[in-house]
């Protein structure tokens, strides 16, 4: 639904004019990603890997490209999907603050690094935010934030105290900083961001209504989950397989390809510009002694 001013009446009368708000579709961009992992029998006789080992290992190594470290345009990591999604969708029309040190370029808030958390409430006010949030950060922020907790209650200044439960923190080394610019933040107000995934109908009704597939024929459609809860479509064929090797030449092969699609989506703004993700870059500190 779009933000609008309510009409504010203040007389009562029998016949008032309704308000009469719009809505608004939102689309959705989904990416599709899939890895394999594929085994011969005849391989793992005798050999000091089992297939089982050697399946896992192919799954594990899948996961973390599909999840985390691919780059080749086109085929990113749902990491690099998510922090460019979220870098799309920063808040660009910012609160002006009279905060000292404080600046706005590029869509993002700029805070000396000792005053990161002391500002943070105050601009999330100031643009009407409420908490809790999300701080996804690049990896280097990780060491600022060590550095406050372990200025604790017994200390002579508490900096601990400002890493309040208000925030759930997030690292990713696709969040990259620009030159002069120590750390590079995405605050996010909880709730306002989702991940949908889908996978194929074979896939979800574990091979159709048909009976699709066998565990012990040529084929099987099936789902997975992950450790981290996701669910997989899984087409699994099995058969004679070409193989150049001496002796595999038409060894039975297995092969399964994982595939699910995801699509980011975030609370809807009528406002331009607006969003409930701001960004900030965090500049070198007011005192040096306080750099982590």
């Amino acid at each position: 639904m779009k933000r609008y001013e309510a009409t504010i009446h203040n007389k009562r009368a029998v016949v008032l004019p309704g308000d009469e708000p719009e809505s608004d579709l939102v689309s959705l961009t989904w990416n599709t990603r899939g890895f394999t992992a594929k085994s011969r029998e005849a391989v793992h006789q005798g050999n000091y890997i089992s297939e089982a080992e050697y399946i896992a290992h192919q799954i594990e190594q899948g996961l973390r490209t599909v999840y985390q470290t691919g780059v080749i345009t086109g085929k990113e990591s749902f990491d690099k999907l998510a922090t460019d999604y979220l870098n799309a969708s920063k808040n660009t029309a910012l609160a002006t603050t009279t905060l000292a040190g404080v600046t706005i370029a590029g869509g993002a808030y700029e805070i000396p690094q000792d005053k990161l958390y002391l500002y943070m409430p105050t601009l999330f006010m100031k643009n009407e935010l409420g908490g809790p949030f999300h701080d996804v950060a690049n990896y280097d922020a990780y060491a600022m934030r060590t550095y406050m907790s372990t200025m604790g209650a017994a200390n002579q200044q508490n900096l601990e105290k400002l890493l309040s439960a208000q925030y759930d923190f997030g690292y990713s080394q696709h969040i990259g900083v620009a030159n002069g610019v120590l750390e590079s933040h995405y605050f996010i107000q909880k709730g306002s961001y989702g991940v949908l995934d889908w996978i194929e109908y074979d896939c979800r009704m574990n091979g159709g209504y048909d009976g699709k597939g066998s565990w012990d024929g040529t084929y099987k459609y099936t789902t997975w989950q992950d450790p981290y809860g996701t669910l997989w479509g899984v087409l699994v064929t099995m058969g004679p397989n070409q193989n150049d090797l001496p002796g595999l030449e038409r060894s039975y092969a297995m092969q399964m390809d994982f595939f699910k699609d995801t699509a980011f989506v975030k609370s809807y703004s009528s406002e331009v510009g607006k969003s409930e993700t701001i960004k900030v870059n965090v500049k070198p500190p007011t005192t040096a002694s306080q750099a982590a």
